[in-house]
């Protein structure tokens, strides 16, 4: 059997209740997170995320200034051999400066296992002005062989040459 509800009766508030409630106030709620200051983990975060950005950003600038390093020197090393007074120095001072040239643009895959004939047609087919290696520039792999007195007599049109080897210098 359900019994009914009984009520409950208030006693009516008297002074001193009333002044009881008088001095409650409301419950404060917490205050919100805020983003600032930062957390130790994000202070971290920022700093690995600066580390990194100013690290890239220093590679590219070493890599840009040691490849204006290396093509100043290519450059150097071509006015001197423009200089030089020994043909066969002068041949396999230019190829020398070529090779160095190609492995440096092409890398060592492409290009560093060609030797006579093949690197000559090597070099024609990846020069930017078409320059006819093959047949201006056979010097460049028969001098080493030769006695000085021959290469001496077998004087090619270096001017041609130092231009061509001057365009992959600057390519």
């Amino acid at each position: 059997m359900v019994q009914p509800q009984q009520q409950v009766m208030i006693p009516p508030a008297t002074d001193g209740t009333q002044q009881l409630l008088s001095r409650l106030r409301d419950i404060r709620g917490l205050e919100d997170v805020s983003w600032w200051p930062l957390a130790p983990g994000w202070w971290m975060l920022l700093g690995l995320v600066l580390a990194i950005v100013l690290g890239l950003v220093l590679f590219r600038k070493w890599r840009a200034m040691r490849a204006r390093r290396f093509e100043a020197r290519l450059k150097a090393m071509l006015e001197n051999l423009r200089s030089e007074a020994n043909v066969k120095k002068k041949a396999q001072g230019l190829s020398e400066l070529l090779r160095l040239s190609a492995l440096r643009r092409y890398g060592r895959a492409a290009c560093a296992g060609l030797e006579g004939q093949d690197w000559l047609d090597w070099l024609k087919a990846h020069d930017p002005k078409g320059f006819d290696w093959p047949d201006k520039a056979g010097i460049l792999i028969e001098a080493p062989y030769m006695p000085d007195q021959a290469a001496a007599k077998n004087d090619p049109d270096y001017d041609a040459l130092f231009k061509a080897a001057e365009r992959w210098v600057k390519q």
